[in-house]
């Protein structure tokens, strides 16, 4: 029971850094593609903003994502409690 539980932390981690990676090279390659001079400090900051958006969208959609999963294992937990006190009563 635990090794299937290891295994499975283990694949989820690694599609989590999997993700994280393609998330992150491939706007970093466009930029890099389209932008010379990335970090001047005589332009405007737009690339602060888009990075600073970037991420921040990133941070929100793993977080909701987390949040969701919790919430479907509590309440998958609590459904096994109530079927077991269920066949118990009969």
């Amino acid at each position: 029971m635990y090794n299937d539980l290891w295994k499975k932390i283990i694949i989820a981690l690694m599609a989590f850094i999997g993700i994280q990676i393609v998330l992150v090279i491939i706007p970093g390659f466009v930029i890099l593609l389209t932008t010379p001079n990335i970090i001047n400090v005589n332009t405007e900051s737009q690339w602060i903003s888009f990075w600073g958006n970037y991420f921040g969208g990133l941070i929100g959609a793993i977080t909701s994502l987390g949040v969701v999963r919790l919430t479907v294992y509590f309440e998958n937990k609590k459904k096994i409690k109530r079927i077991r006190k269920s066949f118990a009563r009969k």
